[in-house]
């Protein structure tokens, strides 16, 4: 299952957050308690759970919906423009490795599954 990088997971974090739902907060808030940024005894990154995986990969894809929403608006300064662009090609990074590790299709705005 997929790895985490640090930054990812704070990518992930505020994806969380942005669901608003109580069992995929749980689930992440759950993972995230068990599974430390690092394990120091192998040097690896934690890997996902099938749950967790799920869960991620389904607020993932509602932040990229909105990044891609807020950023086709055009309402924001272009500085906060190029910042959402680049979260969302970092986003939808991890929605295609995870949709391909959980055998189901990326959605991201690539068009490779």
């Amino acid at each position: 299952m997929l790895q985490l990088t640090p930054k990812a997971r704070r990518l992930v974090d505020y994806a969380i957050q942005r669901t608003e739902n109580p069992d995929s907060t749980r689930v992440w808030s759950d993972w995230s308690a068990s599974h430390p940024d690092k394990d120091t005894r192998t040097r690896s990154f934690p890997e996902l759970t099938p749950e967790a995986a799920q869960v991620v990969l389904t607020a993932l894809r509602d932040l990229n919906a909105w990044l891609e929403s807020e950023i086709q608006s055009g309402h924001r300064h272009e500085d906060e423009l190029a910042d959402m662009d680049n979260d969302l090609s970092f986003s939808e990074a991890i929605e295609h490795d995870l949709a391909r590790e959980l055998g189901g299709k990326s959605l991201a705005r690539t068009g490779k599954p």
